[in-house]
């Protein structure tokens, strides 16, 4: 199984990692921390199985990213972010169309007391998306522009904090 993980930040990529090697028999895992770099490696690389994207990035944002990939053809995705971002993109959208895309919304390692229940977490994620993606034969990517302006509209300045929290929470783990 090939898989592209991209986030900005190298330790959701690590940790994201990690719970892959466990959960998949040696599977082929890209790491990016540009988005742009992993849409262009997706464009050229149909052997891709499997995306597992941040929602929040500079430049270019994960439903930005979904919606590059999933205009050229259908692939599970697995948006991977932080709980406050995943209730905020049902509300504003994923609600009621969920099993229109081939997208679902995974927490980060950080919010779970273990490893073992991220990784639980994650796998049942990874299999809805392939669901999704095998039974999907086209996708409305005006779905995702409609998202993704409502996404683009958010408050930089809570997504500046939200970041910044991060940083500190993954420094002192």
């Amino acid at each position: 199984m090939s898989i592209l993980i991209i986030d900005d930040y190298a330790q959701p990529r690590a940790e994201a990692r990690a719970a892959l090697e466990q959960l998949l028999t040696t599977p082929d895992i890209y790491e990016f921390a540009d988005p742009h770099e992993a849409v262009s490696y997706f464009h050229t690389h149909p052997e891709v199985d499997l995306v597992l994207t941040d929602i929040v990035m500079p430049e270019m944002n994960g439903v930005e990213v979904a919606r590059a990939m999933l205009e050229q053809r259908i692939v599970p995705l697995v948006l991977h972010t932080g709980s406050w971002s995943k209730d905020f993109l049902y509300n504003l959208g994923l609600a009621g169309v969920e099993d229109k895309l081939p997208i679902e919304i995974a927490t980060k390692q950080y919010f779970f007391a273990s490893a073992a229940e991220y990784q639980a977490e994650l796998q049942t994620h990874i299999e809805n998306a392939q669901r999704k993606a095998a039974q999907t034969t086209s996708v409305d990517l005006a779905l995702l522009d409609r998202i993704n302006q409502k996404v683009k509209g958010r408050n930089d300045s809570l997504i500046g904090y939200v970041k910044s929290v991060y940083k500190e929470l993954a420094g002192k783990l």
